[in-house]
Order: C-alpha cells, then structure tokens, then sequence
C-alpha cells in the first residue's frame, strides 16, 4: 500500500522528452507527489538568434491556446496517469509553467497559465482555493 509517510517532490519535466522516472517515483509508493515548478516547458526553443555570438536561444512564449494541449500531452503520458491515479498530486508553477522562460509577474498570460494548471493539470475544482488564486492572477 502507500506510504503515508512518504512524500515525493519533482520538477524540471519536459512533456516532448522520454520520462523515465515515473516507474521508479511509482515504485516508491509515496502517497504525494509535489511539483516544485516546471511540470511542463509550455515555451518553446524555436532555434539560435544568430544576430549575437555565441548565440542565444530563441524562446517562444506559450499563448492561452497552448496550455491545456501542453498539460493534457503530460496527462497522457502512460506513467504520469498512474502517479495521478495513485497518488495526491498537487504543486506551485514556476516559470516554464508559466509559459515563458524566466517568466515571472510581468507575463502577460499569468492568469490563463495558473488557471490551465490548477483546472486542466491538476483538477482542481474551481472553487478550490487554488483555483480562486488563479483566476485572480495571483499564482498558485
């Protein structure tokens, strides 16, 4: 059975990459799993911005449109939807969650993002006190 007495604590998870922690995060039978932020990368490297050496990486900010296919391509994820089933999950947002990298207050989708993340990714209901923060843009 779960572990009541086990917590476990992840970040930094890119939905488009091979995710091979799942199993041993299952193996450990905790009975949470808490993101830590960047539960997803919703802002994209579209390439190197050759105007400048060494060059930088272009990153392109996620808009509303994205969030839920962003959360919903993690959700589908085979390992991750046995965490969920199996575990209480829940987290805070952290920049790429947010949807541009080194995000912070000043991101204009701030609201959309946290809201995408608190509904679509974790369920949350919406009148969850989560939630609440969210839809007034005050993160969670």
């Amino acid at each position: 059975g779960l572990s009541p007495n086990r917590i476990i604590f992840g970040s930094c998870n890119n939905q488009d990459f091979e995710q091979p922690l799942w199993k041993n995060i299952l193996e450990r039978n905790a009975s949470a799993f808490i993101w830590g932020g960047d539960a997803v990368y919703a802002d994209r490297n579209t390439g190197l911005d050759w105007s400048t050496f060494p060059p930088k990486p272009k990153i392109e900010e996620a808009t509303p449109e994205l969030f839920d296919v962003i959360y919903k391509k993690q959700l589908a994820n085979e390992e991750y939807r046995k965490v969920v089933e199996t575990m209480h999950v829940f987290g805070t947002v952290d920049d790429h969650d947010y949807g541009a990298n080194n995000g912070d207050i000043r991101y204009q989708y701030k609201r959309e993002s946290a809201m995408a993340y608190v509904e679509t990714f974790l369920g949350m209901p919406k009148d969850s006190i989560m939630a609440k923060r969210a839809t007034q843009g005050l993160g969670v």
